[in-house]
């Protein structure tokens, strides 16, 4: 029976951790296994940082609501920091990695990923009345 927060915990939750892991690989992966990016007049690779850490940010506040349905600007800001932090940390990370270089520019579109992703949710949560 002391078991069954671990199993919620893992149910609310896998879909941000498997997500987490997602992002790991993909900033952790040698340059020398990176697909060139496509030319549409963007910088695809910020695209994709900022997608992922949004999605990222999405995932971990859609499983928080399912232990706490009431949205405070406090978990707006701990999800936000956490992904900023962990975008510092896989930035730093890529320093050790062959063909790969931290980049402030990346670090900006992670963490604004994070912050327009978490925003949002809440939002959304704000003006739906039951979005979970």
């Amino acid at each position: 029976m002391e078991l069954n927060w671990l199993k919620r915990w893992l149910n609310s939750y896998t879909p941000a951790v498997l997500w987490g892991l997602v992002i790991t690989a993909a900033t952790l992966m040698p340059g020398s296994q990176l697909p060139e990016p496509p030319d549409w007049g963007i910088s695809v690779d910020k695209l994709g940082h900022f997608g992922l850490f949004a999605i990222w940010s999405i995932l971990l506040l859609f499983a928080y609501s399912h232990k706490n349905p009431q949205y405070s600007l406090k978990n707006l800001l701990s999800i936000v920091t956490f992904g900023v932090l962990y975008g510092l940390l896989l930035e730093t990370g890529q320093l050790w990695v062959p063909g790969r270089e931290f980049s402030w520019p990346d670090m900006a579109a992670n963490s604004s990923g994070s912050l327009l992703g978490a925003l949002g949710f809440w939002t959304m949560a704000k003006f739906t009345s039951k979005l979970v």
